[in-house]
C-alpha cells in the first residue's frame, strides 16, 4: 500500500521512510536527519541554483538588448556579446524574442532545457539523454527532473526521494 507524505511530514534522506517533518532521527533506520528548512508559507523559495523563468523572461523583455538575462542564467559570455554589439539593436531584437520564447514555455520545459544547456536552441529537442529509460530513472517530486531510479537524494534540488 503507498501512503502518501502529508504536510507535516518528510521523507528519511537514508530509507525514504515517511516520518514526521520535526523528527531528528529516523525511527526505521535510526538515521540522523537534516535540520526542517524555516516554513516559508506556501510562498516557493527557489533554491540557490534554480533560475525562474519569470525573470528570466522579464530581463529579456527589458535589459535583454545589454543581455541581462544571459548573465541572469549564467551565460556571461553571451552576455558579454550583447553587451558588445547593443549599440546595432540586433541583441534587443534577439532578447525581445528570447522573452516570448520564456514566457511560453511551461516551468518544468525550462527548467530542464536550462539544466541540459538546450535553452536557446530552437523548436523541439529531445531533452532525454541517451539510456534514460523508465526502467533506469524517474522525475523527482519536487524539480521534475531526471534522476536514477536508486538514488536517494535528488542531485538538483536535494529533496529526499522514495526508493522504488
Amino acid at each position: 500500500m503507498i501512503r502518501e507524505k502529508k504536510l507535516d511530514e518528510k521523507f528519511c534522506a537514508d530509507c525514504g521512510e515517511i516520518i514526521k517533518l520535526k523528527a531528528e532521527i529516523c525511527p526505521k533506520c535510526g538515521c540522523r536527519q537534516s535540520p526542517v528548512p524555516p516554513a516559508t508559507f506556501g510562498i516557493s523559495i527557489n533554491s540557490p541554483g534554480m533560475k525562474s523563468r519569470t525573470t528570466a523572461g522579464v530581463l529579456a523583455l527589458f535589459l535583454g538588448g545589454i543581455g541581462m538575462h544571459k548573465f541572469y542564467l549564467d551565460k556571461p559570455m553571451q552576455g558579454i556579446a550583447y553587451l558588445f554589439f547593443c549599440w546595432t539593436f540586433i541583441p534587443a531584437l534577439l532578447a525581445f524574442i528570447e522573452a516570448i520564447r520564456y514566457f511560453s514555455m511551461t516551468d518544468d520545459e525550462f527548467a530542464s532545457r536550462l539544466a541540459s544547456g538546450k535553452l536557446d536552441h530552437v523548436g523541439k529537442v529531445d531533452l532525454s539523454p541517451a539510456g534514460v529509460t523508465p526502467d533506469t530513472h524517474v522525475k523527482c517530486p519536487d524539480c521534475r527532473a531526471l534522476i536514477p531510479k536508486e538514488a536517494k537524494v535528488c542531485q538538483y534540488c536535494r529533496c529526499s526521494l522514495i526508493p522504488q
